[in-house]
């Protein structure tokens, strides 16, 4: 399991939202 990937995922759907 890794956080830093959830972070990045999180991240992209927030950009991708915001976009």
């Amino acid at each position: 399991y890794h956080d830093h990937f959830e972070d990045v995922w999180k991240q992209h759907h927030l950009l991708k939202w915001l976009s």
